[in-house]
């Protein structure tokens, strides 16, 4: 191995280095892997892609109208929300790009980033003189967020059991992993080939989906929904399109084969329905009890 006396060494030597292993076999296959990879997933998930870039769009648009309406309406702590969802819409692109390509445990982390924003939203509302805490350590004396206590304790949410799925792929894959240990715990034979490896997964897929499904709509509603309000934004494009996003999409949680989203359709109607008293200063957790002890 070269020693290095200074930096223009260490850059010679590099790219001599490089010239000799690029272009990477592995590289280009995996690229090669991505392309294949989408022709199959666009022609078994087509018409979601196509609704997705419908979906985002809306959201974008009517993010960045914003940016020109008169928001003087606005409570001290809506602009904290705002920043939050603009400031995080970019992702889900990446979301759909990593999951049209393969990538679904990368694309399942990136939604639960766009989850957490979302709950985070609503933290703001509900504690607007903590609305700080969302994006860093709270002064001494207010209350700090803690996502998985506010989603159970205050809003009384069991939301932990869905979304931890999410947490397993982004937290160092552990669902790969603990599929892999099992495998290699059960089989007889030869031993399973480790590394980086691409293929369609149906399975996977199936999973993904919904997860960025539900991120959306959670955005998109907050968007036409909160954010608009108190604003001098008429209902035109792309408010409109926006709220065609939000009736495609309610009914397609509502009407999802597995029963856990539809339940996740129900509470999030329940968190809309509660968002506007929470941003009048009333009770919310109150009306929370008492909602939830009027439905049948």
């Amino acid at each position: 191995m070269p020693e290095f006396e200074n930096a223009d060494q260490a850059k010679e030597w590099a790219d001599a280095w490089v010239a000799e292993h690029v272009p990477s076999a592995l590289v280009l296959a995996a690229n090669q892997q991505e392309r294949e990879h989408f022709v199959r997933f666009n022609h078994e998930y087509g018409r979601f892609i196509a609704q997705f870039e419908t979906e985002f769009t809306a959201l974008a648009e009517l993010v960045d109208r914003l940016n020109f309406v008169d928001r003087s309406a606005w409570p001290a702590h809506r602009f904290i929300q705002y920043a939050l969802v603009a400031c995080n819409a970019k992702t889900f692109l990446s979301a759909l790009d990593r999951l049209v390509k393969g990538h679904y445990e990368d694309s399942i982390t990136l939604t639960r980033s766009l989850y957490e924003t979302f709950v985070r939203a609503l933290f703001v509302s509900c504690y607007p003189e903590n609305a700080y805490s969302v994006v860093g350590k709270p002064p001494k004396g207010q209350r700090r967020f803690n996502l998985t206590n506010f989603l159970t304790h205050d809003l009384g949410l069991e939301w932990d059991t869905t979304y931890s799925v999410m947490s397993t792929f982004a937290h160092s894959n552990s669902y790969q992993v603990t599929m892999t240990l099992k495998r290699a715990h059960d089989r007889a034979g030869d031993p399973e080939r480790l590394g980086v490896e691409f293929g369609f997964d149906g399975t996977l897929s199936e999973a993904a989906v919904p997860f960025l499904q539900f991120a959306v709509l959670a955005h998109l509603r907050f968007s036409s929904e909160r954010l608009v309000d108190g604003t001098t934004l008429a209902d035109e494009p792309p408010l409109s399109t926006a709220r065609e996003a939000v009736h495609l999409l309610s009914f397609v949680l509502r009407d999802h084969p597995k029963q856990y989203w539809r339940a996740v359709a129900a509470d999030l109607n329940l968190l809309f329905r509660m968002l506007p008293v929470a941003d009048r200063r009333e009770d919310w957790k109150q009306f929370l009890r008492t909602a939830r002890d009027e439905s049948p």
